[in-house]
C-alpha cells in the first residue's frame, strides 16, 4: 500500500479480548478540518483479509476522493490474532464497533466525518451495525452479503452443509458451524429500514456466492439507496478484466459526493 501521496501507519486494538491490527491512510494535503473524512473498511471473511490484493485500488480510490482511510482485520484474519474459524457476524459486528472506537482514538480523526465501504461479510457487519446505531455518515458496499446464511450455503453445496453440520467444521472454509447458525439470527433487510444515510451498492451480475438479488432486495429496503451498480460478467472475485476499476470508480465518486465535506444531519 505505498503510495507517495499519502501518509501511513499501523494500530492495534482490543475486540472480544483479541488483539485486531488496522492501517490508516492519510493523504498528504488534509481538507479543511470541516471537510476530513475517513472511510472505514471492513473486508470479507477470507483468511488473507487487508492483504487480499483487491484493497489497494480500494484504498487509492478513497485516497483519490479526498478521505483518509482505516482498513482493519476481523478477528483471525490477515493481520490480526485470532482463530479464523471462531469468526462469527456477531463477533464481527463487535470488531467493526470497536474499530471506530479505536479510530474515534486518534488525535486527526476525532472531528472527522467518517464512512463506512465493507465488502460481502464486512458489508452484512456493517450494515447490522448501522441498522442499530448508525455510527456512519455515508456507506459503500461490495457485493453484501445482506443474507449471509445463503453465501455460506452456496460455497458449500448440500453435501458440504451437511458434512459442516456433522462435523462442526466446513471442509471448505474452516468455520465452525456456529458461524452459519449465528447468521440465521439476523434479519439485516429489516434493520436496513433503520438506515437513513447515503449508500451506494456495487454488485457483480454473475456472482455466484452472494447473488445479485440479496442487493436487489437491500436496495428496496433501504430508505436512501444512492444507486445499486450492477457490473455485468462479474463474479464475487472481481477478477474479470475491468471489475476493481470500475468498483473502485463507483466508491471513489460516492464518498467525495456524500462524505467529504458533508455535516452530519442527525436523524430523530
Amino acid at each position: 500500500m505505498n503510495n507517495h501521496k499519502a501518509t501511513i501507519s499501523q494500530h492495534e486494538f482490543l475486540s472480544n479480548g483479541i488483539t485486531l491490527r488496522a492501517t490508516a491512510i492519510k493523504p498528504r494535503v488534509l481538507p479543511h478540518p470541516s471537510e476530513q473524512a475517513v472511510v472505514v473498511m471492513a473486508t470479507g471473511d477470507g483468511p488473507k483479509g487487508t492483504q487480499s490484493s483487491s484493497w489497494k485500488p480500494l484504498t487509492d480510490a478513497v485516497i483519490a476522493a479526498r478521505a483518509s482511510v482505516f482498513l482493519f482485520d476481523f478477528q483471525g484474519l490477515g493481520l490480526s490474532d485470532g482463530v479464523q474459524g471462531d469468526l462469527t457476524i456477531t463477533a464481527g459486528v463487535e470488531n467493526l464497533r470497536d474499530a471506530i472506537s479505536a479510530l474515534r482514538g486518534l488525535d486527526w480523526a476525532r472531528t472527522a466525518h467518517i464512512g463506512g465501504l465493507g465488502s460481502s461479510f464486512g458489508a452484512c457487519a456493517m450494515l447490522i451495525l448501522q441498522g442499530q446505531e448508525s455510527p456512519f455518515l455515508a456507506v459503500g458496499l461490495k457485493s453484501p452479503a445482506s443474507f449471509l446464511p445463503e453465501a455460506y450455503e452456496n460455497e458449500h453445496g448440500e453435501e458440504g452443509m451437511r458434512i459442516w453440520a456433522s462435523k462442526g467444521k466446513s471442509p471448505i472454509t474452516g468455520y465452525d458451524y456456529k458461524a452459519y447458525l449465528d447468521s440465521l439470527t439476523y434479519n439485516v433487510y429489516r434493520l436496513a429500514r433503520n438506515i437513513s444515510c447515503p449508500t451506494l451498492i456495487v454488485h457483480g451480475a454473475a456472482d455466484t456466492v452472494v447473488p445479485v438479488a440479496q442487493s436487489r432486495r437491500l436496495a428496496r429496503a433501504l430508505r436512501n439507496c444512492v444507486a445499486l451498480n450492477v457490473l455485468d460478467g462479474v463474479n464475487h472475485d472481481y477478477k474479470q478484466p475491468g471489475a476493481l476499476e470500475s468498483l473502485s470508480q463507483h466508491q471513489s465518486a460516492f464518498f467525495s459526493a456524500y462524505l467529504v465535506g458533508k455535516r452530519r444531519n442527525h436523524e430523530g
